[in-house]
């Protein structure tokens, strides 16, 4: 595929990397797939590993920061940074549960602890009063004010000793990989 782009692949590569290494990577997702799939199952298996193991030393670090500095858990800095997005009216525990990956019973609890320091509250809808909300209180839109530029500088720092490029380049690799398991799953 010489002389060609794909719409996936970055052309910003480290000057280091070899000829065959970036044919590979401007390679189309399917062909990616398809060779990955048929060819190269130990490689499959070590990108998983490494995936997840860097995942793990990454939330390691993160939830030790989160932790120590704003005496949260890393699912009670999540539904923060959930509802500092969210407009005026917050979000239904339906709604949360659904952005958070984690069951209304799980959530629960967690925003429990949270409206125990005063950083959320429930509300009842204002179309229906059975459903109840979850909106960030005055305190925690300002800790959520201070805390998520925060924790940006964290991972910049934490992730610091890779070059600009090389995190661009793996971002978009790993959008590639995302993009073919969301492909696969609906397919």
């Amino acid at each position: 595929m010489t002389g060609s782009k794909s719409a996936t692949a970055s052309m910003d590569m480290p000057p280091d990397t070899s000829h065959k290494h970036r044919r590979l990577i401007r390679r189309p997702i399917g062909t990616m797939h398809r060779n990955l799939a048929r060819g190269n199952p130990r490689e499959a298996i070590g990108v998983h590993v490494r995936i997840a193991s860097c995942y793990n030393l990454l939330m390691r670090e993160a939830r030790s920061r989160i932790n120590s500095r704003w005496r949260l858990t890393l699912p009670q800095f999540d539904v923060l940074a959930e509802l500092a997005r969210a407009d005026e009216h917050g979000f239904t525990f339906v709604e949360l549960s659904r952005l958070l990956l984690v069951t209304s019973g799980n959530l629960t609890g967690i925003v429990d602890r949270l409206e125990a320091r005063r950083l959320v509250r429930r509300e009842p809808g204002d179309q229906d009063r059975r459903v109840i909300r979850v909106r960030l209180t005055e305190k925690g839109r300002a800790m959520t004010g201070e805390m998520l530029p925060k924790h940006t500088e964290d991972l910049g720092q934490v992730l610091s000793f890779m070059p600009k490029s090389a995190l661009q380049h793996l971002s978009a690799l790993l959008d590639d990989v995302r993009h073919g398991l969301v492909a696969r799953e609906g397919a």
